[in-house]
């Protein structure tokens, strides 16, 4: 596995190699993301998990990298401007982000009981919740999914954006890409055009909605692939 990708997965927290004694081969884009079926079978997998409920529903609704939304503060969260500040020290690029919320993040946001600084905490020790990937994987099998990881929620959020008609520039900036054009046109502020993107998701990863067919969501023109 690509060491950089497994950080970005969190699946090893720290990689200490000499990459000059490494020749570095080709890399092969991972294009895994969940159906609507998956989803509706995962969600009702996660019916009496709140706390892994909501982080799904969060990662589809927003593209959020795990580390972002397990580190998120309610200080971060802005209900007037439906928008969530990241700060550049949770960001992998160390650059600040400006999330918004569809309806759907700020009714999950809403709805979930405050119990410190952070929006997600550790039921027993009352600290941040750091990790999850255990229940994400339990869940995953208890849905009868296999090979999904939890990056993948962030891929199949662009996926679906894609399908909705959003370009390649909008979709690079909601997910807070690192590239030339986007820094040009990126500002400290959200830019109104990324809200409307997003509601066009509202409703389509929600706890209230179940899904019959299995139309996968990653059919979308390879122009439209997102990393």
């Amino acid at each position: 596995m690509d060491l950089n990708r497994a950080l970005e997965w969190e699946d090893i927290t720290e990689c200490q190699v000499n990459w000059r004694r490494i020749k570095k081969l080709a890399e092969y884009g991972r294009d895994r993301t969940l159906s609507e079926a998956e989803f509706g079978r995962l969600i009702e997998a996660v019916e009496r998990v709140p706390h892994l409920r909501d982080f799904l529903l969060i990662a589809l609704n927003t593209g959020m990298r795990k580390s972002e939304i397990l580190g998120l503060r309610w200080e971060y969260v802005d209900f007037d401007e439906k928008t969530i500040s990241v700060p550049r020290n949770l960001r992998k690029n160390r650059k600040p982000l400006i999330v918004p919320m569809n309806q759907t993040v700020v009714d999950i946001l809403s709805g979930m009981k405050r119990a410190g600084d952070y929006v997600f905490v550790n039921g027993e020790t009352k600290d941040r919740l750091k990790n999850l990937s255990r229940s994400f994987k339990t869940a995953c099998r208890r849905a009868g999914i296999s090979g999904l990881r939890v990056h993948d929620l962030r891929h199949t959020f662009g996926t679906a954006l894609a399908k909705e008609g959003e370009g390649t520039l909008a979709i690079s900036k909601l997910l807070g890409h690192s590239s030339e054009g986007m820094t040009r046109l990126y500002i400290n502020r959200m830019d109104e055009r990324l809200q409307v993107s997003v509601d066009k998701l509202n409703g389509k990863f929600s706890a209230k909605r179940r899904y019959s067919d299995d139309t996968p969501l990653n059919e979308t023109p390879a122009s439209n692939s997102v990393n």
